[in-house]
């Protein structure tokens, strides 16, 4: 949305940027051009100028008072999910599922890799001079950005003319001509706390053996929702060491096998077919 409200732009799974007027809820225009869901917007304070990034990797700039797209720029090698344009709406930083930052001049098309990442870019956020990106990873960083003169990172050398289509940054790429990153190291970091990806639930139904993404496995007790021990990177085995317990036991002088889970079934199979029958005495 714009400063002063009266512009909303909205897109989707459609492939189409759609322009609203949100004190009414009437759509002013349909805009076509990307070829895959659009995953990403900005609008200027004026309400003149929209970036859309797509996951057909590609990113638009409309003109919205001529209802068309004037420039795309293909800087990435796949989808974009993430811009954020400096004051004068005269650069933008993209970042997407190529795990690389670009920075590029939307009126030169003159393009630079600021910074790659480990995991896909989901956020940007520009605040002064720096460029705080997050992505699939729990942590957060901020590069340096210059968002104040972005020219002196252009000065830094590396930089290349985003063409206008899809492929010819994947092609690039494929003959050997990267980009090399400007930064090589973020100036800040905030640590976050690793995501649980896999869990399994103990046959006693109060502990929860999970994996995160460093790869480290953990019992929890639910009742208390507290760690009560840490294994390391050992997850199958720790399911079935901690899923399968049974008791070998003797019974007239036999052994037998017991799994608590099936006991437990069969004792309350028998209380409710004594309870049935002390009903019918």
């Amino acid at each position: 949305m714009n400063d002063t409200g009266t512009l909303l732009v909205s897109g989707g799974t459609e492939k189409v940027v759609r322009v609203w007027d949100p004190r009414t809820g009437s759509k002013n225009m349909k805009l076509r051009g990307h070829t895959d869901n659009i995953r990403a917007l900005l609008i200027d304070s004026t309400g003149r100028y929209c970036l859309s990034g797509s996951s057909d990797s590609m990113i638009r700039l409309w003109d919205l008072g001529q209802q068309r797209c004037v420039h795309s720029y293909a800087v990435h090698t796949d989808s974009v999910w993430a811009l954020a344009s400096t004051p004068s709406f005269g650069h933008v930083y993209s970042g997407g599922r190529d795990q690389s930052v670009y920075l590029t001049d939307l009126s030169t098309r003159e393009s630079v890799l600021l910074c790659t990442n480990e995991h896909p870019i989901l956020q940007l956020s520009l605040q002064d001079d720096t460029i705080w990106v997050a992505t699939t990873d729990s942590s957060v960083y901020g590069w340096p950005a210059e968002g104040q003169t972005p020219q002196k990172v252009f000065q830094k050398g590396g930089s290349f003319l985003a063409g206008n289509l899809s492929f010819s940054r994947a092609r690039a790429s494929l003959e050997g001509s990267a980009p090399v990153p400007v930064y090589k190291e973020p100036s800040f970091t905030i640590p976050g706390v690793p995501a649980i990806v896999q869990h399994e639930i103990m046959n006693n139904r109060r502990h929860v053996l999970t994996k995160d993404t460093v790869g480290s496995v953990k019992l929890w007790e639910i009742t208390r929702g507290a760690v009560i021990e840490d294994f390391g990177k050992v997850f199958r085995l720790m399911i079935r060491k901690r899923s399968y317990l049974r008791w070998l036991v003797y019974l007239h002088g036999s052994p037998w096998m017991l799994d608590w889970g099936a006991c437990l079934f069969t004792w309350i199979l028998h209380n409710a077919f004594l309870q049935k029958y002390m009903r019918l005495i």
